[in-house]
C-alpha cells in the first residue's frame, strides 16, 4: 500500500487524492508504526482509509478512519 513496493492501484489513488477530505492534517498517531519507506504525507495511514470512485472509474474522494461510514 505504502513505500516503494506499493501496488499500482495504490499508487494511482494516492497520486489522485493526496489526503482524505476529512482530515486533511494527521498521518499517523504513534510513528513507532510507520514500518514502511520512504514516508509521504500522500500514504495511506490506516487500515480503515477509504476511496470513492465515480462511475467513470475516476477517484472521487478519499476518507480518513474517522469518516463514519455508519451512523
Amino acid at each position: 500500500v505504502n513505500g516503494v513496493n506499493a501496488h499500482p492501484l495504490f499508487v494511482f489513488l494516492k497520486e489522485k487524492l493526496p489526503q482524505p477530505s476529512d482530515d486533511a492534517v494527521s498521518l499517523m498517531g504513534d510513528p513507532k508504526f510507520i514500518i514502511w519507506s520512504p514516508v509521504n504525507r500522500n500514504d495511506i495511514a490506516w487500515n480503515f482509509e477509504k476511496f470513492l470512485i465515480g462511475p467513470d472509474g475516476e477517484p472521487f474522494k478519499r476518507y480518513s478512519r474517522r469518516f463514519l461510514t455508519i451512523v
